[in-house]
């Protein structure tokens, strides 16, 4: 699943961060705040909403045919496991 989620998900951790530490970049994080971070990092879950919104970009650019043959093999199987992204499988460990 990283292969199709990875571009979401990374931009959305590092933005919580820099919202949560008050600072313009992931790199400016304290370097005593570094267990914290790994924690908040650690514990991150995506929202349903997310999830959703993000699925429904998906499915446009895979209507479309932007996604490679190895994206869309990924994807189809999501759609599959998650009710079309109405199913959140991150939400729990």
């Amino acid at each position: 699943m990283r292969t199709i989620w990875s571009r979401y998900f990374y931009p959305a951790i590092y933005g919580m961060l820099k919202k949560h530490f008050k600072v313009s970049s992931s790199k400016n994080i304290p370097t005593k705040s570094l267990e914290e971070a790994k924690r908040l990092v650690y514990n991150w879950r995506p929202s349903d909403c997310f999830i959703l919104a993000k699925t429904n970009e998906m499915i446009e650019e895979y209507d479309k045919g932007i996604l490679c043959e190895k994206k869309s093999r990924v994807f189809t199987e999501w759609l599959d496991m998650s009710d079309d992204g109405r199913n959140n499988i991150f939400a729990g460990r």
